[in-house]
């Protein structure tokens, strides 16, 4: 079993995927932790994430991060943050009904209210900022190698 977790920033993505881990004994790889290993800094904002993530698809093709996360896994898996189509599209070719993407989404408010509680360095500090932020994860103004995550939700086989 693959389970692909995709949604908006601060819906709710961790506690599914703890659930899942503890659930069904599977094993997490975070799309975000790989990005994390091009860069050359400890400390980094979302946005220098995000532009790395972009980097990377557009030098060598839109689903790097899920063929560099299952390169030694490939069952009883979890694959934490699908941010673009490519990387949905790749899983169903090679998995096919073994792979199931679940989406997970919040209304705005109670998503930004959770990331003030949880007050990360690089979250939002004001509402309108949160919306600045939240429309380029969803995928406004993005290229087809940047963030998609409202097309990853739509392909979704559940959605929470």
């Amino acid at each position: 079993m693959i389970i692909g977790v995709t949604g908006t920033i601060g819906s709710g993505k961790d506690e599914i995927r703890k659930f899942l881990e503890k659930e069904f004994n599977l094993i997490t790889i975070k799309l975000s932790d790989i990005v994390k290993i091009f860069l050359t800094k400890e400390n980094y904002s979302r946005k220098e994430l995000q532009d790395t993530g972009n980097f990377l698809r557009k030098s060598f093709g839109n689903d790097i991060l899920v063929r560099i996360a299952i390169f030694f896994i490939k069952d009883n898996l979890i694959i934490d943050g699908i941010r673009n189509v490519g990387e949905v599209k790749f899983l169903r070719k090679s998995f096919g009904k073994k792979f199931i993407l679940i989406s997970v989404d919040a209304d705005e408010k109670v998503r930004f209210e959770r990331l003030r509680k949880r007050s990360r360095e690089d979250d939002p500090k004001s509402y309108e900022e949160f919306l600045e932020i939240d429309k380029r994860d969803k995928g406004f103004n993005e290229p087809e190698y940047g963030q998609q995550t409202l097309k990853c939700m739509e392909m979704a086989d559940i959605k929470i």
